[in-house]
Formats: structure tokens, sequence, C-alpha cells
């Protein structure tokens, strides 16, 4: 058991490398797309991506309108359910009296 939570705690520390040593790599690749000759691309924004533009396709606005949502309709309270309550259950005495053997419900006597 120990040994596959180390082997998961390397994968995590092995991915997080990865994506750590890839940021710089981001950057290079958003400079690349940014310098591409006759690639026209959207003004950038600190700290936001760069999306290169295709022609004829529709650019996304800067600011998208806020979704406006109807009101919830209203339900009905649930009334309260009265707690039933049920009387104690008898005292089970500790021996059982004799029973007879059943073969399918009890194990065979013991001699």
């Amino acid at each position: 058991m120990a040994r596959n939570s180390i082997y998961t705690y390397i994968v995590v520390l092995v991915v997080a490398a990865v994506i750590t040593s890839n940021i710089g790599k981001c950057d290079v690749a958003r400079h690349l797309l940014q310098t591409v000759p006759g690639q026209p691309t959207i003004p950038t924004v600190p700290g936001h991506p760069t999306i290169p533009t295709v022609p004829g396709q529709p650019t996304i606005p800067s600011t998208l309108p806020k979704p406006s949502f109807p009101p919830l309709p209203s339900f009905p309270t649930i009334p309260s359910i009265p707690k039933f309550s049920m009387p104690p259950l008898p005292s089970i005495p500790n021996g059982l009296p004799n029973m007879p053997y059943i073969p399918f419900l009890s194990p065979p006597p013991s001699k």
C-alpha cells in the first residue's frame, strides 16, 4: 500500500515539474504567434494570452454581456412531518427456550 502512494507522489512531482518547465515555453509560443508576418492579432492585455484572429471569423468582444435569468419560481413550503414515536421493544431474555431442531433454520445440535 505504501509503495503505491510513493509512486503516486513521484508521478505528481514529475507532472508538476513538466508543467512548471512549460510555462516559459508558453511565453515563447505566444511571442512567436504575435510575430507571424501577415497574421493580425488582438491587442494584448497584461496577464491575458494573445489570440490570433482568422480572417472571416467573428472576434470575441472584450466584454461579454451579463446573462440575465428569470427569477426562480417560488415553491410551496413542505409542512413538517410529525415525529413518529414507537414504544420500546420488549427485552429479549438471555436464554431462549428450547426450540425443536429445524435443519434449514439452525445448525445441528451438538452432542
